[in-house]
């Protein structure tokens, strides 16, 4: 036998040579027409050998647009929607993460664009976002949105009574002050249930987590949903099922996701997706289909 290889390697470098390269852009290929664009081989190798997959909830499972469905304000702020909604509006591209989009959404639907000036703007990631809106008429504002612990962060208002406990909800205050709370609707994407199903068949270990505290759905396919976790929570649960099914594979699609990505042997992200999310993983799924 070494001899035979050994007359191979000799007689016919350039085949041997580009057999594994071919092998490999032939697969690619065969992923690209399935619907997953990889960026190298070593995805291959992952998918084949996975032993689990950890598939983050929000903007993945579900869709990565969410619609407000229930506005409750604060008794200061009753009578106020047009400054509500002229704030919200000024964020405009400033917000990506899709429960976000979901109140500049809601606020582009009352009106004109915001007339606010957006200064700053930061990002609390799998907490919420802050940000300083300038005015001509007064002076600059700091507006919160996101959970509860950190958009009415220090603040003695539980909020009003009638908002359910169950659902998504985003909470908003006004330099510290409580200003509304938002009931969001939220949708599975196409496919989901399928293609979670179809995962579980090939055998793999699923988990699915989220930064939601209350998310609308406690299982997804039978899949148990693990709420209320940071990225760096997200990030230790990888790795630590890692630790017990390795290879895994992470799907995600926001900032959030990406120290849980880095904890993965391969990660995916959805097309439409943060940016930064997209950059760092090894596939990317286009046309917002889990299938």
């Amino acid at each position: 036998l070494f001899y035979a290889m050994a007359v191979i390697i000799v007689a016919c470098p350039c085949a041997l040579g580009l057999a594994t390269p071919a092998a490999v852009w032939s697969g690619l290929a065969g992923l690209a027409r399935l619907g997953l664009v990889a960026r190298h081989g070593d995805l291959l190798d992952a998918l084949a050998c996975a032993r689990s997959c950890v598939v983050d909830k929000t903007g993945t499972l579900s869709g990565e647009r969410r619609v407000v469905e229930r506005v409750h304000r604060m008794p200061a702020w009753e009578g106020q929607e047009g400054k509500l909604a002229d704030g919200l509006r000024s964020l405009g591209s400033s917000v990506t993460h899709p429960a976000g989009r979901a109140l500049v959404d809601w606020a582009e639907t009352l009106g004109q664009p915001g007339r606010r000036v957006l200064r700053e703007a930061r990002v609390s990631p799998g907490a919420g976002m802050s940000v300083v809106l300038g005015s001509s008429t007064g002076p600059d504002e700091v507006w919160k949105w996101g959970l509860r612990d950190f958009a009415w962060q220090g603040t003695a208002t539980d909020g009003p009574a009638s908002i359910p406990t169950e659902g998504p909800c985003l909470w908003l205050s006004v330099d510290d002050a409580p200003a509304a709370v938002f009931l969001l609707e939220e949708r599975l994407r196409a496919g989901t249930e399928h293609a979670l199903e179809r995962l579980r068949e090939q055998g793999l270990a699923l988990v699915v987590l989220t930064g939601d505290a209350s998310p609308r759905w406690e299982r997804i396919a039978g899949v148990a949903v693990e709420s209320g976790l940071t990225p760096e929570a997200k990030a230790l649960r990888v790795a630590a099922l890692r630790r017990e099914a390795a290879p895994l594979i992470y799907i995600g699609d926001g900032i959030n996701d990406t120290p849980a990505m880095a904890e993965a042997d391969a990660c995916i992200a959805m097309e439409g997706g943060a940016d930064l999310a997209c950059a760092c993983a090894d596939g990317v799924l286009p046309g917002g289909r889990l299938e």
